[in-house]
């Protein structure tokens, strides 16, 4: 054997591995609450509660390049006039961005079903919508302590909807680094109907610990579904707890170097819980 040719093929390989850029660590996050929502519908209040359940994990593929996956699980039960009305609603998307020191760039796919349950003197009746959206987002890091967000797409709904556009924009302040306050704009419009959907929120979230990356949340949520001549208007009041993994310390670097909070989920789970 030549020496030589294997010692040079050995230092080859050694410097482009080195030379090779080095993969993020796999992280994501889990997160579980109670919610509990006002609905005002023509002239008639609807009261109701229930629970929620999300995660995402993100999976880098190359230096800075990431896929992320994200599912999620909300239902809710409410009477009004006797009658209960369950939603529920089951999500899920994947997508994949790009991370500079700046920010991220990104787009994403997913698909969304929404079951709604009428129940009153004993018989039920249940009915199903099922819709599919596509988007691209992004996050500008202006600075140590804020975070704008910006995203859009278009989305795609059976029974009579047709296709719509949604876009919407999120400020995040950190004060400090552990506490994350949002105030967060969304819009959604279906084109082959009247139906159009603004939301608004404000919500905050606190990293309890760094060595065990628990956050607990809170928020409200306003949202008004319009159509022509008529309107529902709700209001969702939020807590619930947040476990962090993978990348990241504290709670502005979990959500700066791990996966993406905000851009990636779902733009359509507020219109399927009206």
């Amino acid at each position: 054997m030549n020496i030589k040719l294997f010692g040079g093929a050995c230092i080859a390989a050694t410097t482009l591995l080195l030379a090779a850029p080095a993969l993020a660590e796999v992280s994501g996050s889990v997160q579980a609450g109670y919610d509990y929502s006002t609905t005002s519908i023509g002239g008639q209040s609807l009261n109701s509660n229930g629970g929620n359940v999300s995660g995402n994990i993100d999976l880098p593929v190359y230096s800075k390049w990431t896929v992320q996956l994200d599912a999620a699980y909300q239902e809710q039960s409410g009477s009004v006039l006797g009658l209960t009305i369950k939603p529920q609603v089951l999500d899920g998307a994947v997508s994949g961005f790009y991370s500079a020191s700046m920010g991220r760039i990104g787009a994403l796919v997913g698909t969304g079903q929404f079951k709604e349950t009428l129940s009153a003197g004993g018989g039920s009746v249940s009915e199903t919508l099922n819709a599919t959206y596509y988007g691209a987002f992004g996050d500008w890091y202006a600075g140590d302590h804020f975070t704008i967000s910006a995203r859009g797409g278009g989305v795609n709904a059976n029974q009579g909807l047709g296709s719509s556009s949604f876009y919407g924009a999120r400020v995040t302040g950190y004060a400090p680094h552990d506490i994350a306050l949002y105030g967060t704009y969304d819009y959604l419009s279906f084109h082959g109907s009247s139906v159009n959907l603004t939301t608004a929120g404000i919500s905050g979230e606190w990293l309890v610990s760094r060595q065990t990356p628990f956050a607990v949340t809170a928020g409200w949520v306003n949202s008004k579904l319009s159509e022509t001549g008529s309107s529902i208007t709700s209001n969702v009041y939020s807590i619930g707890g947040k476990f962090y993994f993978g990348a990241g310390k504290s709670l502005r670097d979990h959500q700066r170097q791990g996966a993406e909070t905000w851009g990636a989920s779902s733009p359509i789970h507020s219109f399927f819980l009206f």
